[in-house]
């Protein structure tokens, strides 16, 4: 059982990792026409320091989460859920808004983000320490997912959504 839940959880961090490569040249176009707009001269990239990265992370986000949102509102899966055989299956009520489920579903990306924020911008740190050494809180949200997904099978934005992910059988040749 814990065997099988380890292969589903890297399977689905697999699929995530393709759906940030799928996005990544996406992201990279508008962090360049975002450069080019703003006159840093530096095309390559945002150069503004501190604030360059939170500009460049939050599109990053932006863009990951409004493309998962409408591959699982519109197709019930993302291109690299497709290519790990994964769908989002709704367990709730048939009258359940899709959209509304896939915004539900992805919103941990935008909490991440939504903490880093907060951290640089209060100077909050982590409440046992501070240092590059100690883990800070936006580690500790994917830690949290990805332990709930090998004891649970989803994580509570899946559960929140009433959905869950299940492997996509093909049927059989013929059939």
């Amino acid at each position: 059982m814990w065997l099988t839940r380890l292969r589903y959880f890297i399977r689905r961090v697999t699929c995530l990792w393709l759906d940030c490569l799928v996005v990544s040249p996406v992201v990279a176009l508008i962090i360049y026409l975002v450069a080019r707009a703003a006159g840093t001269g530096d095309t390559a990239g945002l150069s503004w320091g501190l604030a360059g990265d939170q500009v460049g992370a939050a599109i990053f986000t932006v863009v990951v989460f409004v493309y998962r949102w409408v591959f699982e509102a519109t197709r019930n899966t993302s291109l690299g859920k497709l290519l790990g055989n994964l769908y989002v299956v709704n367990t709730g009520p048939p009258t359940r808004n899709a959209w509304v489920a896939a915004a539900v579903r992805n919103a941990w990306i935008l909490a991440i983000t939504a903490v880093i924020a907060f951290e640089y911008q209060l100077g909050a740190t982590a409440p046992w320490g501070s240092g590059a050494d100690v883990a800070s809180w936006e580690n500790l949200i994917p830690v949290v997912l990805g332990v709930c997904i090998i004891i649970w099978g989803k994580h509570p934005f899946d559960t929140w959504a009433q959905a869950r992910v299940d492997r996509l059988e093909f049927p059989p040749a013929g059939v």
